[in-house]
């Protein structure tokens, strides 16, 4: 259901560490958990190579 502002929920489940990194870095930068994972969202959209679910991307050199 869309609100007057043109957004909706979206729900998914994450590791409860993962949810509080989240949290942890969107204090850091004053912002709101939601606002944190839209802005990371766009991020990914933007610049992650489309990976098929049974592929494996080819790390970057430097990363583990």
């Amino acid at each position: 259901m869309a609100s007057a502002k043109g957004k909706v929920v979206v729900s998914a489940e994450v590791p409860e560490e993962l949810r509080d990194e989240a949290d942890e870095r969107a204090q850091l930068e004053g912002r709101t958990r939601a606002a944190l994972l839209a802005r990371a969202l766009r991020f990914y959209l933007a610049y992650a190579p489309v990976v098929n679910k049974d592929e494996l991307p080819t790390p970057r050199k430097g990363k583990t």
